[in-house]
């Protein structure tokens, strides 16, 4: 199973990527990647979302797409999977007219989402971000690059 480093920095300071593109590990990335993200925390379970958060990471130019392609192939892969349940749950459970059909319909979806939570455990994204109200969790696919990150910003990494 494939592991990915994290770097937990408060949000008062100021992060400094290394000067490497987070895909290939190339020295010298040509462009920037705005990554961004919502806080997570009580008010977003009260609110629609929290508030915005976001990074620019160094990235090559000819890596940009193959950054964005795997988070795109996940929402689609995860739309289609909902769907599939959906249909599953309507013509399996359709004609139950019980209280808790709901949550059969709601059960089917989650169990045939499972697929994709393994391939995102086996699979790690090359970068993630995870806003919360004091701090950012920086998560990096590459250990070479979060150590690289770590010695940039003074902090510890936690795998």
């Amino acid at each position: 199973m494939a592991n990915s480093f994290v770097v937990e920095i408060s949000k008062s300071e100021n992060v400094v990527f290394p000067k490497i593109c987070i895909y290939c590990e190339n020295l010298n990335p040509d462009d920037f990647l705005k990554v961004t993200t919502h806080t997570i925390g009580l008010h977003s379970f009260l609110l629609k979302f929290g508030n915005f958060f976001s990074a620019n990471v160094p990235i090559c130019k000819f890596c940009k797409h193959k950054f964005r392609f795997p988070k795109w192939g996940r929402f689609i892969a995860g739309i289609i999977l909902m769907s599939i349940g959906m249909f599953l749950s309507i013509y399996m459970f359709g004609e139950i007219s019980a209280w808790y059909k709901k949550w059969i319909f709601a059960g089917v979806i989650l169990i045939t989402l499972i697929p994709l939570f393994i391939w995102q455990l086996v699979f790690p994204a090359y970068f993630e971000l995870t806003a919360y109200k004091d701090s950012i969790v920086y998560e990096f696919k590459s250990e070479n690059y979060a150590l690289e990150f770590v010695n940039k910003n003074n902090k510890i990494l936690n795998q």
